[in-house]
């Protein structure tokens, strides 16, 4: 009995045992080379001239920081480019295909069984020695058998490829993440580039009627001989460079609208029923005060580069323990019959137990190497990381820079705005009295006309801004977004 105690625990040990001796190092996250600022340098205090609310509850692809635009038509949009971008298919795909590869990496684990069959068909002739007759022998052997071999992973080979494996996953769902984020935050910027070419065709439009009004005036005086002719002119060619500028601003709109739809998934049509984002700055909440850091942590390139790391880590072990024995055991039972549909006739039925081992003893230094190479792998995996993490900082960095600057430009570009248009009332007050020649209506006309497009222009900066400082932080403001 207590041979069979024995054999149970000795068993039990084979079993459950294997992966605790895993060679090779165990990952811990490396501590950067540089400092690193409890919040952001460049954050500053809450301005009520920004742009997006910070982002309350999780989504399932991070917390929907787009939605702080209060936008339905964004939201609809940014949803059907998730459902049918072939981009974020892709990426999906690649997933799948990743996780079953981890799969089959940790499937050493386990035992491995199979069922082999075999069909022998023996025909014999034997001429008889005497008589000149020949004799014919037929006969059929039916052998099957079950094989079964278990590898005892001492030194956490299979252990560290899985490891491996698992790594690899994670680091496939983090490039994921990153084509979701860059995919909502194009069709985003691609929405506001809409709402910012449509303003300037409103503008545009705008301009052309003051200057047919203009034109209108300038005639009038012509023909009472108040101003020259040269005056008329100058006002139809200003007419005809401001008709000039539509086309263009038409033809950008249509291949935005066009863009928008391929991210959709959809064939490219400008007919989209899109007027991009118009509601005012002023309205929404700006960014919080003192940015964390760590909120870094949840970029999906970080976590990739990590991934990546981390599975460079665990293949160190498994070349590490390619020097070692390995352990197998086998057992495998089955029978050999001489008729396939009669089990009494599987007269001779077999089983045998055993166990393999095997060891490198010369291998021309492959394994040595092989393990230096997972070093190296290693250490450009680690500088990688590093990298990543540092690039990171400074997308943030330069956002919140570039945030501060913007509002100090919208700033003075609306005093601008306001006198050009105090400006032009004025030139054109003093050429209906006759105080001053159409010339000077024509530069106030113009300034004003740059001044409208330069407070557009900014506005579209510091919104594109805000969602290049989304993507830069991989989220909104909440430190722990949904999945």
């Amino acid at each position: 009995m207590k041979k069979y105690w024995l054999a149970f625990i000795l068993l039990a040990a084979l079993v459950f045992l294997p992966g605790c001796m895993s060679v090779g190092p165990d990952y811990a996250r490396p501590e950067p080379d540089f400092t690193i600022p409890e919040t952001f340098e460049s954050a500053v205090p809450a301005q009520r001239d920004d742009h997006v609310a910070p982002v309350q509850g999780p989504s399932p692809w991070d917390d929907p920081w787009w939605e702080s635009f209060n936008d339905p038509m964004l939201n609809a949009i940014v949803d059907r480019v998730v459902s049918g971008s072939h981009d974020i298919r892709e990426a999906a795909a690649n997933v799948k295909n990743v996780r079953h590869l981890a799969v089959m990496a940790g499937a050493g684990r386990y035992p491995q069984a199979a069922v082999t069959g075999s069909v022998i068909r023996n025909n014999y002739a034997i001429e008889h020695p005497l008589l000149p007759r020949r004799y014919h022998y037929r006969s059929s052997i039916y052998d099957f058998s079950v094989p079964a071999t278990f590898e005892i992973d001492f030194f956490g080979r299979i252990a560290r490829a899985s490891e491996a494996a698992e790594a690899d996953f994670m680091e496939a769902i983090e490039n994921q993440r990153i084509v979701v984020q860059s995919m909502i935050a194009e069709t985003v910027l691609l929405y506001l580039e809409i709402g910012y070419i449509d303003e300037q065709i409103r503008i545009a439009g705008k301009m052309i009627k003051a200057a047919r009004l203009n034109l209108e005036m300038v005639e009038n005086r012509y023909e009472s001989g108040l101003s020259p002719l040269v005056e008329v002119y100058q006002a139809r060619r200003f007419l005809a460079r401001c008709e000039a500028n539509l086309p263009v601003l038409e033809e950008n709109a249509g291949i935005a609208r066009q863009g928008l739809f391929i991210l959709q998934g959809h064939y490219p049509s400008s007919e989209l029923p899109v007027s991009g984002f118009s509601g005012p700055c002023e309205q929404l909440v700006p960014i919080p005060e003192g940015l964390p850091s760590d909120l870094l942590e949840r970029r999906p390139d970080i976590q990739a580069a990590e991934a990546r790391l981390t599975a460079a880590s665990a293949r160190i072990g498994m070349t590490r323990a390619e020097r070692f024995p390995r352990f197998a055991l086998t057992v495998e039972g089955g029978a050999t019959s001489d008729s396939l549909f009669s089990y009494s006739s599987f007269r001779s039925r077999f089983w045998r137990f055993g166990a393999e081992g095997f060891m490198p003893l010369m291998d021309g230094g492959r394994i040595r190497h092989a393990e230096k190479a997972a070093w190296a792998r290693f250490e450009a995996m680690n500088a990688a990381y590093l990298k990543t993490m540092l690039d990171a900082f400074g997308d943030v960095e330069a956002a919140l820079t570039s945030r501060k600057k913007l509002r100090d430009r919208g700033h003075r570009q609306a005093e601008l705005l306001a006198e050009a248009v105090a400006a032009e009332k004025v030139a054109k007050d003093r050429y209906k009295k006759g105080l001053t020649s159409y010339f000077t209506v024509l530069e106030a006309s113009q300034a004003r006309y740059r001044a409208e497009i330069g407070m557009t222009e900014s506005r579209f900066a510091m919104l594109a801004n805000r969602v290049n400082l989304h993507r830069a932080l991989g989220g909104g403001w909440d430190p722990k977004p949904g999945r």
